[in-house]
């Protein structure tokens, strides 16, 4: 029987994850974070650009500032959450819960990870976290994940994660320009939507065993004791 945890009535201040012998945090950006971030999408850029439109636009550390102070406000104030995911100081990885479903009670999970650490389970572990945050302690009857019928990579993190195929989407994203398709932007122009619901939970393999991997610290930095 799959246990729920308790509600959080404000989101997490970071998550600590146990990654075979690799310790793992996710936690909100911060503007001082604008540096790593611009360093770890510029060690990216060549596998961004295929499916990240934001790839294509420069990468500023004043740019990035700007931007995560709202990042961060909407954080704490019920709108999108970002997480940075770190290895020790290292940047590895950027998830995000999006308010992107028609239910109020959903969000959009969606990722990208460091070049360099591709291929290393971390997108199939991060996904999994968040969808177990969403449904565990945010209350949440729908996660939903879309990508590209290209992005092979996303394809499998949401098999592996359990996420049930809906459909395709035609022309669900905007076209990339010329200069975006000649510098690496994949044409690709059907976006596959998949999802999990409440109802699929007690039917996920890795659900229980992904919690004694997992540390959830409430937004006072208090470790939350598992239901």
């Amino acid at each position: 029987m799959v246990t729920r945890g308790p509600l959080l009535q404000r989101p997490p201040s970071r998550i600590r994850i146990r990654h075979g012998d690799r310790s793992l945090e996710l936690r909100p950006p911060c503007p001082a974070d604008a540096p790593a971030l611009v360093e770890a999408v510029e060690a990216s850029l060549p596998e961004l650009k295929v499916f990240m439109p934001f790839a294509h636009v420069p990468q500023t550390v004043d740019q990035q500032y700007e931007r995560l102070v709202g990042v961060q406000r909407d954080y704490w104030a019920n709108g999108d959450k970002v997480f940075l995911m770190w290895e020790g100081e290292l940047l590895v990885a950027c998830f995000g819960l999006h308010r992107r479903t028609l239910n109020t009670a959903g969000y959009e999970v969606g990722f990208w990870v460091r070049s360099s650490a591709a291929a290393q389970g971390l997108g199939t572990v991060g996904t999994r976290t968040l969808v177990q945050l969403c449904f565990d302690h945010l209350g949440c009857d729908r996660v939903q994940l879309l990508h590209s019928a290209a992005n092979q990579g996303s394809r499998v993190i949401a098999q592996r994660s359990g996420f049930q195929v809906e459909g395709q989407l035609r022309r669900f994203t905007t076209e990339p320009t010329a200069a975006m398709l000649a510098d690496g932007a994949s044409a690709e122009p059907v976006t596959v939507i998949t999802s999990l619901v409440r109802d699929d939970v007690a039917q996920l393999g890795w659900y229980e065993s992904h919690r004694a991997l997992v540390d959830v610290y409430d937004w006072r930095g208090v470790r939350i004791t598992p239901a």
